[in-house]
């Protein structure tokens, strides 16, 4: 699942996946948004990616060993 911030001018967000049981709380989600804004809201970064080590990210997300967000960064 991801979560983007696609509202330039609050916090706003959508959410994108696949799991059939996913209950929508995007109310929860501004809330959480609001929280991190607020720094009282941490979410714990296993890993940084370069995007050519995608497959690695994948890797270690289905190993259920991650531990955190693993981030795959743009291009430079």
């Amino acid at each position: 699942m991801s979560i983007t911030d696609f509202d330039e001018h609050g916090l706003g967000v959508r959410t994108t996946g696949r799991e059939p049981d996913l209950v929508r709380r995007d109310d929860a989600h501004v809330r959480f948004a609001q929280l991190a804004a607020e720094r009282r809201f941490v979410v714990p970064i296993a890993r940084t990616f370069k995007l050519e080590e995608w497959y690695d990210a994948l890797e270690l997300s289905t190993s259920g060993h991650a531990h955190g967000k693993l981030l795959i960064l743009p291009r430079a």
